[in-house]
């Protein structure tokens, strides 16, 4: 799965990538992404609208943590009230 990741990540533009396979001390899989998914207003510098309607495909719909600029707190996010 990691070089099948490299390879998306290659194609995407990556100039270097790095794999971490096994246990052990490094980078883990275990984070959280999030932004990976602008919205806007003009398809040419968002993918989706205001509602997660992606521009480019009719009825599709990102309901996901891709639309939020970033995590709001901890593990991926801190919701308990004090």
């Amino acid at each position: 799965m990691s070089e099948k990741a490299e390879l998306w990540l290659k194609e995407a533009g990556a100039v270097f990538t790095w794999q971490n396979v096994g246990g052990g001390k490094g980078l883990s899989g275990g984070q959280h992404q999030a932004g990976t998914c602008r919205m806007g207003n003009d398809p040419q510098t968002s993918v989706t609208d205001k509602y997660g309607r992606v521009h480019a495909v009719p009825n599709l719909f990102v309901a996901d943590g891709s639309l939020h600029v970033s995590n709001g707190g901890l593990n991926p996010a801190l919701t308990q009230s004090s």
